[in-house]
């Protein structure tokens, strides 16, 4: 067990958890950050940690030349496992590949592990490969959680310098990010996070990143803090006040520094309001009264179009007018016509048959949103 582990009073697979590369960036943002943790495959396929875990097994497997040890839930899943494996392929082609592989972290008796996506040795035993795959729907910063898997990896393959690769699954043309890390770099990166890990005296620090995946955000000592100014009971001038106060200091009268503390604590509040309505509903239905307001209950209509011809039957609308009340799912249509022209589900030739068919039809809609990020 290492020392941090041990000072710690847990076991290795617990430190793994709370202290692994994939947790060093939140960490970095807030040294008391705690997990959330992840429902089961079963629970939750589509939940964002299961899918990666199914993409990364789909991309060994075809990496490997056999059948992957997780079956992927829909054709999109099977395209990252594959488009990632064509990649590692042509990029590291005449490397001695390990993927999946395990990781041990030791500095200065600080110890936790992970596990690699990719380590590729070259021929030359030059300059050591490191590549992580990401599922997720944007590029971010991961840089504490790769150079721990770039650290461990020079240390135990004997290398000083690693080109480290993120591999953005989701993004299509030019996913990869890349960049270079000498093993002392990566080695101060991880120690500084993991120093303040091993602190007695650390403190949370509140940023939108880390307390929106934190386990403990709703119990957290600085968000309570604010939350209590506001929740000590129903005084109707107390809150008129407050409403008052944050009218005269808009948003807009913000600048960019203020802008990322508010950005912060929004991103807790908003996570209280949610769980402030979710407790008055379970109110009324124990039939309590929640003064000052009232239960509306609010119908959502759908129909069941699994048989879509009878939907169409009994609309009594023609054809033309009928298709205009309906969506077409892209990835869905590309699979029917993939299945037509019996051409495979996956890889280039069905996406180039539902490109040249589609053409102009198809359309892209891109929205303007704001995220975490440099």
């Amino acid at each position: 067990m290492g020392r941090l582990a041990a000072a710690l009073g847990i076991e290795e697979v617990e430190a793994h958890h709370k202290y692994g590369p994939s947790t060093l960036p939140k960490l970095a943002k807030c040294v008391c950050f705690e997990n959330t943790p992840v429902p089961s495959m079963a629970d939750e396929p589509m939940h964002p940690a299961n899918v990666g875990t199914r993409v990364h097994a789909l991309a060994k497997g075809y990496l490997d030349d056999a059948t992957p040890e997780l079956e992927a839930m829909d054709s999109a899943e099977s395209e990252m496992g594959q488009e990632a494996a064509d990649w590692i392929k042509s990029n590291y082609y005449g490397h001695k590949i390990h993927s999946e592989i395990r990781l041990d972290i030791d500095i200065d008796g600080l110890t936790t592990f992970g596990t690699g996506d990719i380590i590729a040795e070259p021929k030359d035993k030059l300059i050591l490969k490191c590549l992580d795959i990401k599922t997720s729907q944007e590029r971010g910063d991961f840089m504490e959680q790769v150079a721990a898997y770039a650290f461990a990896a020079m240390a135990k393959f004997g290398y000083e310098q690693t080109e480290v690769t993120l591999l953005y699954t989701r993004l299509g043309y030019r996913p990869e990010d890349t960049f270079y890390i000498t093993i002392e770099e990566a080695r101060e990166v991880v120690k500084s996070v993991l120093e303040k890990c091993y602190s007695k005296d650390k403190q949370p620090t509140p940023d939108e990143m880390a307390c929106k995946y934190c386990a403990k955000k709703l119990t957290c000592p600085p968000v309570l803090s604010i939350v209590k100014q506001v929740a000590t009971g129903y005084n109707p001038e107390a809150v008129a006040a407050l409403e008052v106060a944050l009218n005269e200091y808009h948003p807009s009268q913000m600048d960019a520094n203020d802008l990322v503390t508010a950005k912060a604590i929004w991103a807790i509040i908003k996570k209280w309001g949610e769980s402030v309505d979710y407790a008055t509903k379970q109110q009324f239905e124990l039939g309590n009264v929640v003064r000052g307001y009232k239960q509306i209950a609010i119908k959502k209509v759908s129909i069941d179009a699994s048989d879509l011809d009878a939907v169409y039957k009994r609309s009594g609308l023609e054809l033309p007018d009928f298709l205009t009340c309906c969506d077409v799912k892209a990835s869905k249509l590309r699979d029917a016509m993939a299945l037509k022209a019996g051409l495979p589900k996956t890889g280039k030739k069905p996406k180039d048959h539902f490109a040249a068919q589609m053409g102009a039809l198809i359309q892209t809609k891109t929205e303007s949103q704001i995220r975490k990020g440099k």
